[in-house]
């Protein structure tokens, strides 16, 4: 019997949950209610429906950033951090984010999320070791900049289980993607890059929100996420945020939250002490990162 492949896994995933949401939107239109609506005669805060879209910008600064990586052909490579090794600065370090939330139905809606952030040092002083990157090496003592770059973005479908207006929580599954570019350039001299991404599927999302006793105005919430790659095992990527919401106007609200992502792409040989051939190309990079992010949030 034919194995089944992880994108077969995938697909196989989505259709049960299609099958699932056909079913309910099936019922809804029969007449049934959606979960937050059963909560309605026994809530007094019960709210009717969710906003039909929600948007949060924001912007992190990280006091704590960490990545190594090995890119390139096996003899030349070399695992090195660019924080370290090529002199670029830990922290603290912006990042933008956007996060938006489309409403299907009264119990269904689809959600998006991007990160992204970029980081250039001045030139700083390889150590004795010297770097290996792509098909280069950098000696010991050269003078080199470097930059990275690190991307991620997240689709999902999601399931509200209920929306009051105490509380708000739903679950999605959806696939999600990730990319590191990292790039070492002497002053005046060529130099190399090279971009390590991976797609993962399933992620598996899910976010809560509750109103604070006493301050109408105040959330506490809650999200994370994680996601696995089969096919490059055991690369995987994450990230949480804890924070409060403001609500300035019916609309609007201001965020603060703490921000945590961390993960891995690699392929099992290139993490373990199987031998590999001369030929053999490495793309490795491990990455975390903890820092506060603030924003505003629009919805209607």
């Amino acid at each position: 019997m034919q194995a089944r492949t992880p994108s077969s896994f995938f697909v196989l995933l989505l259709c049960v949950l299609a099958s699932a949401l056909a079913a309910r939107a099936e019922e809804h239109s029969a007449g049934d209610v959606s979960p937050s609506a059963a909560l309605s005669s026994a809530d007094p805060d019960y709210e009717e429906g969710l906003p039909r879209v929600r948007l949060e910008l924001g912007v992190t600064s990280y006091a704590f950033l960490v990545a190594r990586t090995k890119a390139g052909r096996q003899g030349v490579a070399t695992a090195f951090d660019p924080f370290v090794e090529g002199g670029l600065p830990g922290g603290p370090t912006a990042a933008l984010s956007a996060y938006l939330d489309v409403k299907l139905w009264s119990w269904a809606s689809l959600g998006g999320m991007y990160w992204g952030l970029h980081q250039a040092g001045g030139a700083h002083h390889i150590d004795s070791r010297g770097i290996g990157l792509h098909d280069t090496i950098f000696p010991g003592g050269l003078r080199v900049r470097a930059q990275v770059a690190l991307q991620h973005a997240e689709l999902s479908l999601r399931y509200v289980w209920f929306h009051t207006r105490r509380v708000h929580l739903w679950f999605g599954i959806g696939p999600s993607w990730f990319s590191f570019r990292v790039a070492l350039r002497p002053p005046g001299a060529p130099g190399a890059s090279r971009r390590i991404e991976a797609f993962f599927a399933p992620a598996l999302t899910y976010s809560i929100a509750a109103r604070i006793p006493g301050a109408d105005s105040l959330r506490i919430h809650l999200s994370s996420s994680i996601a696995v790659s089969y096919a490059q095992w055991p690369s995987f990527v994450a990230w949480s945020r804890f924070g409060l919401r403001y609500a300035v106007t019916p609309g609007i609200e201001l965020t603060c939250a703490l921000n945590a992502r961390n993960g891995i792409i690699a392929r099992e040989k290139g993490i373990t002490r199987y031998p590999v051939t001369s030929g053999y190309r490495h793309r490795r990079v491990r990455w975390s990162a903890v820092g506060l992010e603030v924003g505003v949030a629009f919805s209607y």
